[in-house]
Parts: structure tokens; C-alpha cells; sequence
């Protein structure tokens, strides 16, 4: 037999496993418990309908054995004590109610006569009798507990009288009592057992449905897609888990497609850096991180004091190399040079690729100036020579600029803004240099701007004006011709001299709208001259931006018909870069011009790329002779016998030569006696208004101090 302690343990063990099945189970039976609960509803619902319907039926099947007992011997009685009524024998019906003791349910009965008065009774405990004589109505009544039956007694005369009967119910209702505390326990043990089939059968059918789920843990706890659950059933739950493994597989290919995309990505998002921050080309760090290194430089040198130097390097004449051979021998050149400026720097300073044919170099903690100079003395020598491309021989060269922190600037603006300053000087110095900035270039740069700004605004202001400068026949010393020369008088600057603004224009473009006007002025006058002087020819220079204009020969035209200015009076000067920049082109525009009647004249001859070729394949009328040459005649040798060259060739080619520059009655006579066909300079006139050139023109000889005396014996000399 079983001690008390054990039996507590036994109890505590099986609320433990009760706790821990049901009410303590983890989230992956929370199913099976809803379907159990569900299930001992519907059993113990289904029980208690059951043993409700059991009760109900016994009770009710036990009630009408009763009543019907009761009827029965109520039928019997009333036969027997009908007679008895009639001769008012009470104790006959006392004696035959006595036959209701075989009925132990019956607890009093009484007989009333036809008036209501009771002629007999029987009880059952020797209580007195509480029936009250009964209705007109008979029949059965029933009460919670008792059962009342009403019975008519009737004679062949009538009816004499009733019969009440009165039956307990409590026996009845105590012994229903034990059937349904039978029917319960049969209940709760049927339920016991439904719940325990139930966990059983929700235990297998669930068992698939566990397994899938530790797949599920396993799955998302190692994030991985490669575990699938084996399938074993074909139902629902084997519908499931294939479907699972479907969606496993799918993401797995979405995670290889991520993969992908995410390689993908990071090499596009990798070669976006490089795009933003690298020049295609070169390979270089471009503007972009040119600009951010210069700023993060800036401030480590702030604090350090260190000093550095900014160069800026730009190749001479490159636009050449992309006209002449192609973007694509271009683009190896950059390649090239970018090379070479690596080999010429240390490996902490940076070379970058601002763009175009622009480069900069920044040489970290330089200790003199004279180490920035000796690395752009090593890229000017560098760079200039040859490059092999694609199987030919490449020459440039480049002009390098260089700004020191701090003493040229303090921030990354500043820094640029003197290094491309001292480029651009350096190329103003003939290119194939470096130059330092200094003060001196910046006001120069201020003054540029400011000739530039005003020089957009000069024509609508009408600030140019138009000045003349004869031209001479040496031999007759006759007005033969006139210079046009533009003056500006601005209202802002002042006077400002040709040499100032005019390569300002040539650079901004201005000089194409400024030529025009000239064009237009210049041979409006002429024409008035024309009338006058018919032998006067009028000089018009023609800048090389000009001349490049499609449209150079048209507009010249236009002029010439609209003013009606004769075009053999007109002489178009060109330098000897325009005609060589060009040669097929300036050829065409030279045979068109020449083929109008007008006159082309070569500037500056001898200062340029001085060629006898171009003097054959064009239409040149004149040359003039620089005052280069003319400057130190007739003492200096040199100039004498280029002087004298030049002249020789133009007679043997047919051409006329103009001197320019002649400012003593000496440089006249060698002129003359080398037999120069015309002179200009201070010696005859300096440049003069139109009104001031109608009265020189009308000058006797008496009143030209620089005519030969006489001009044959000069002539012959």
C-alpha cells in the first residue's frame, strides 16, 4: 500500500507534467491545444446533452409508470366504492382505499361524495388528510414534488361522487439523483478518454506539421535556404511542405539573384567612384579630387606650416594635334604626358587632369622655391620631347605656372588663380617655360578684366575712332596710300593703346564685331577719298580671327558694294600665321578676295612662320617690311642685309614692299637706294583723324621734309 508521501509526489508529478503539457507548451503546440480544446467542448458538450436526454428520459419514463399505477388503481377503487356512496357505507371505501398500500409512492387519498363531503380516506404516515374535495375537472396534476390524480366515480344513476390520489415523487426524484451521478461519471470518463484519443491522434497528425516547423527554425536561425523537409505524405500537410520547398528553392535563386545584383552593384557603384573621382583618360585624379585633396592639404599644412607648391601645367598648341591627327592620337598623348609628369614628381606629390590639355601638380613640403622651379624646369624639358604615337613622331610642349602656400595664397582659390595666372604668363613669354607668380601678373590680370569689360561695351558706346597713317611712293615721295588704325578712348579707362586691347579681342572674340566696324568706317572714308584721290589705296588690317570666318569673303563684298568703294583701293593685310594656320582654306579665301579686285598685303613679314612658299601659291600683292628691320638701318649690318633680301625677293617676285617704322631721313635714303617701293613711320606722318589726312593730302612738295634731294640722286646712290 502506497504511504502519503508518495502519493503527493505522484499528484505534484502529474500537475508538473499537466503545467508543462498544456498550459507551459511552447508556441508550436498552440495549435494542437486549440484543437483539443475544441474537441473537449464538443465531447463534453455532446456528453452532457447525452446524459441530459438520459435523466430526462428516466425521469419521465418512472413519472408515467406512476401516473399510470395511480389510474389504474383509481379506475379500480372508483368501481368498487361507487355502490358504496350510494348507501353511504364509509367504511367499505375506507377499506377499499386501504388497496393503495401496494403503491409506496402514495402518501394520502380521500373520497368525496357528490356534495364535496369526504366519505373516506387513507394516509400513509397517520397524517391527517390535507385534500381538499376536488374540481369538476379530473385528471392528472403534477407538482416539483407530488403527483396529484383526480378520478370521477360514477353509478348507473349518475356520478356519485371523486377520488383524489396523492403520490410523493421523492423516491423518484432520489433514485433519478444516483442515475445522474452515474450518467456524469460515465460522462467525465468518456470525455477522459476523448481528450487522451485526441492528444493521441492530434500528436501523429500533427507530427508532420513539427517537423516542418523546427525546418522553419532551422531555416531562418541559420539563415540559410539549403535545408529542406523531406516529404512523406500526400494530404494537406504534404501539399505544404512541398510548397515550402518550393519557396525555399525560389529563394535561394533570389539570393543568388541578390548576390548578383549586389556584385553588380558594388562594381558599378565602384566604378562611379572612379568616373567621379579619376579621369577617364589619363587615369588621373580629376578636378573633383584634385579640388578635395587641395582642401584637405590646405588644412594639415596650416597646422604644420608646411609649405607646398601648385603647378599648373598646360600644353602648347595641342588643339593642333586634335585637328590635325584626331581625338584618338590625342587622347594617347594625354596618356603619355600623364606618364611622364608621374616620372617627374616624388611619389607623395599628386598629378591630376583638370581637363582638356590642362594638368596640375602639387609638390608637398618643398623647403626653397628652387626646388619647385628644378621640378618645372625637369617638366618643360620633359614634355618637350618627341612622343611616339601610333607609329609617328608627336611634338609639344607646355607652359607650367606655379603658386607657393602660403605666400601666394591662403585657400584653394586663391592658389589656382595664381598658378593659372603664371601659366598664362608663361606663355605670353614665348611658351616652352615656367613662370613664378607675383604680384605684378595679378594687377596685370585686373587690368586685362577690366579692358575686356569696358572693350564689350566700346561699340555701343561709339568709343572707337578710326585713325590714318600715309603711306608714301619713295621715289616720288607722292601720298599713295593710308593705314587705317582703330583708337579707343574709353570713358572709363582713358586711352587706352592697340598693343592693350586688341589681343584682348583677338582672345574674347570681340575682334570679329570690332573688324567689321573697321572694315565698314575705313571704306566709307575711302570713298569720299576716291572722289578726290583716285590713287589712294587704303590699308585695312584683317585679324586671324577674322580671316577664319566662313563668312569673310561675303561680308567684304557687302561692304565694298554698299559703300561703293573701288576694291583695287582696298588692301587687306594678313599676318603670316593666318595664312599658314590653314593653307588649303586661306588659299581659297585669298584667290576669292584677289579675284574681286581686292589688294592682300603681308604684315609684319619676317616675324612670323616666315616661308617663301606661301609668297608663290597666293595672290600677295605686298609685303611690308617689320620695323624690326627697319629699326637699326642703315648702321646695323645685320638688319641692312636682311633688309636688303627682302627687298630683292619681293622685285624678283613682282611684289610691292612697304617699309614700316621709318622714323629718320637715313633709314629713307637706304630704303630708297635699295630701291623700297613705299614707307610709312613718324619720319612722314603719324596717325591722323580724316580731317587732318584731307589736308595732308592736299600738302605741295614744298611741304614734305622728308622728300629726297634730289630723289634721283638718291635713286642712282
Amino acid at each position: 500500500m502506497a504511504t502519503p508521501v508518495s502519493w503527493k509526489s505522484s499528484i505534484a508529478a502529474l500537475q508538473v507534467r499537466y503545467r508543462s503539457r498544456w498550459r507551459f507548451r511552447p508556441r508550436e503546440s498552440s495549435i494542437k491545444r486549440r484543437l483539443v480544446l475544441i474537441n473537449v467542448i464538443a465531447a463534453g458538450v455532446t456528453f452532457l446533452l447525452i446524459s441530459l436526454a438520459l435523466v430526462a428520459r428516466e425521469y419521465l419514463t418512472q413519472v408515467a409508470v406512476l401516473r399510470d399505477d395511480l389510474q389504474s388503481q383509481a379506475r379500480i377503487i372508483s368501481q368498487s366504492t361507487g355502490p358504496a356512496l350510494l348507501t353511504n357505507d364509509r367504511a367499505r371505501v375506507t377499506a377499499e382505499l386501504a388497496r393503495l398500500r401496494s403503491i409506496p409512492e402514495v402518501t394520502q387519498a380521500a373520497v368525496f361524495d357528490h356534495s364535496g363531503t369526504l366519505a373516506g380516506e387513507f394516509h400513509a404516515a397517520g397524517k391527517p388528510i390535507t385534500l381538499a374535495a376536488p374540481g369538476p375537472m379530473a385528471g392528472t396534476h403534477y407538482a416539483l414534488a407530488s403527483v396529484d390524480v383526480t378520478w370521477p366515480i360514477a353509478t348507473e344513476q349518475g356520478r356519485s361522487g371523486a377520488l383524489r390520489i396523492e403520490a410523493s415523487l421523492d423516491a423518484i426524484n432520489h433514485r433519478l439523483a444516483w442515475y445522474a451521478f452515474v450518467v456524469a461519471l460515465a460522462s467525465v470518463a468518456g470525455v477522459g478518454f476523448a481528450v487522451s484519443l485526441i492528444d493521441r491522434m492530434l500528436v501523429t497528425a500533427l507530427r508532420p506539421l513539427r517537423q516542418l516547423l523546427r525546418f522553419m527554425e532551422v531555416a531562418s536561425s541559420e539563415t540559410s535556404s539549403r535545408v529542406q523537409p523531406p516529404v512523406h505524405q500526400r494530404d494537406e500537410v504534404g501539399a505544404l511542405t512541398r510548397g515550402f520547398n518550393q519557396m525555399l528553392k525560389r529563394v535561394q535563386e533570389r539570393e543568388h539573384d541578390l548576390k548578383r545584383e549586389l556584385t553588380e552593384r558594388k562594381r558599378a557603384e565602384h566604378k562611379l567612384a572612379k568616373l567621379a573621382h579619376y579621369d577617364t583618360v589619363t587615369r588621373l585624379p580629376n578636378r573633383a579630387r584634385f579640388n578635395g585633396y587641395l582642401i584637405e592639404l590646405l588644412a594639415s599644412a596650416r597646422a604644420s606650416n608646411e609649405v607646398f607648391a601648385l603647378l599648373f601645367v598646360d600644353l602648347d598648341n595641342f588643339k593642333i594635334v586634335n585637328d590635325t591627327l584626331g581625338h584618338s592620337v590625342g587622347d594617347l598623348l594625354l596618356k603619355a604626358v600623364a606618364a611622364r609628369l608621374r616620372k617627374c614628381v616624388r611619389e607623395g606629390d599628386v598629378v591630376s587632369r583638370l581637363g582638356g590639355d590642362e594638368f596640375t601638380v602639387i609638390l608637398r613640403d618643398i623647403q626653397i622655391p628652387d626646388n619647385a622651379a628644378h621640378v618645372a624646369e625637369k617638366v618643360v624639358e620633359v614634355l618637350a620631347n618627341p612622343f611616339r604615337i601610333v607609329g609617328r613622331d608627336v611634338q609639344v610642349s607646355c607652359s607650367v605656372g606655379i603658386s607657393l602656400f602660403p605666400q601666394d595664397g591662403s585657400d584653394a582659390t586663391k592658389l589656382m588663380k595664381c598658378s593659372d595666372m603664371a601659366m598664362y604668363h608663361a606663355k605670353k613669354c614665348g611658351r616652352n617655360n615656367f613662370q613664378f607668380f607675383s604680384p605684378e601678373m595679378e594687377a596685370s590680370a585686373r587690368k586685362r578684366l577690366t579692358v575686356e569689360t569696358g572693350l564689350r561695351r566700346a561699340l555701343e558706346k561709339s568709343e572707337f575712332v578710326l585713325e590714318y597713317q600715309p603711306q608714301i611712293d619713295i621715289r616720288t615721295g607722292e601720298t599713295v596710300g593710308a593705314e587705317a588704325l582703330i583708337r579707343w578712348h574709353s570713358a572709363d579707362i582713358g586711352i587706352v593703346q592697340p598693343n592693350e586691347f586688341i589681343p584682348v579681342a583677338e582672345e574674347t572674340g570681340l575682334i570679329v564685331p570690332i573688324g567689321e566696324w573697321v572694315l565698314w568706317m575705313a571704306c566709307s572714308q575711302a570713298t569720299k577719298w576716291q572722289k578726290t584721290h583716285p590713287s589712294v589705296r587704303l590699308s585695312v588690317n584683317l585679324s586671324a580671327r577674322q580671316f577664319r570666318e566662313r563668312t569673310i569673303v561675303r561680308t567684304i563684298a557687302n561692304v565694298l558694294e554698299l559703300t561703293g568703294l573701288d576694291p583695287t583701293l582696298l588692301v587687306l593685310e594678313l599676318t603670316e600665321s593666318v595664312l599658314l594656320e590653314d593653307s588649303d582654306a586661306a588659299s581659297v579665301k585669298a584667290q576669292d578676295l584677289r579675284a574681286m579686285g581686292v589688294l592682300l598685303a603681308i604684315d609684319d613679314f619676317g616675324t612670323g612662320y616666315s616661308s617663301i612658299g606661301y609668297l608663290k601659291r597666293l595672290p600677295i600683292n605686298e609685303i611690308k617690311l617689320d620695323r624690326t628691320y627697319v629699326d637699326g638701318l642703315p648702321d646695323d649690318a645685320d638688319d641692312a642685309a636682311l633688309a636688303q633680301a627682302v627687298i630683292a625677293m619681293a622685285h624678283g617676285l613682282g611684289i610691292e614692299i612697304v617699309a614700316e617704322g621709318v622714323e629718320t631721313r637715313a633709314q629713307l635714303e637706304f630704303l630708297a637706294a635699295h630701291r623700297c617701293t613705299r614707307a610709312q613711320g613718324h619720319l612722314i606722318a603719324r596717325a591722323m583723324p580724316p580731317a587732318a589726312f584731307d589736308a595732308f593730302l592736299d600738302q605741295g612738295r614744298d611741304e614734305q621734309p622728308w622728300l629726297l634731294q634730289p630723289p634721283s640722286l638718291a635713286l642712282q646712290a
